[in-house]
């Protein structure tokens, strides 16, 4: 091989590993965008949770809701004969998903302190002694 064709390939080589290096900076830039953004929802969501918590807690022991109410939809597409349904979820941050009614008072409970749909308040009051 000639020189001047040894420094052809070894120039290519070095442009070669030139943009291999530029690909992988932009694609750690890349993965460090997409972590922030991640990092940036998971903050917005754990915002909101606090403020559910703060605005819907059991009656009966306190604990705050932990997790929103979600919605389901089904939506049909197509026409005629080639249809399909879409179940579409979305979260519902006006009323807790983890506290539950009480059929007695109405009031928001949790898991914890409701037995059959009524809280234990409710309970002590219809077996007469407090629970």
């Amino acid at each position: 091989m000639s020189i001047w064709k040894g420094k052809v390939a070894l120039f290519k080589q070095q442009q070669q590993a030139i943009a291999t290096n530029q690909k992988d900076v932009e694609g750690v830039k890349l993965a460090e965008e997409q972590k922030a953004l991640l990092e940036k929802a998971k903050n917005e969501y754990e915002a909101k949770v606090r403020a559910l918590g703060n605005t819907f807690h059991c009656q009966c022991c306190g604990k705050p809701a932990t997790k929103p109410f979600v919605k389901v939809r089904q939506i049909e597409h197509g026409m005629h004969d080639n249809t399909y349904t879409e179940t579409v979820y979305s979260d519902d941050w006006t009323r807790p998903g983890d506290l539950f009614e009480c059929k007695q008072c109405n009031e928001l409970t949790c898991a914890d302190c409701l037995e059959d749909s009524i809280c234990k308040f409710d309970w002590g009051k219809l077996i007469g002694q407090p629970l």
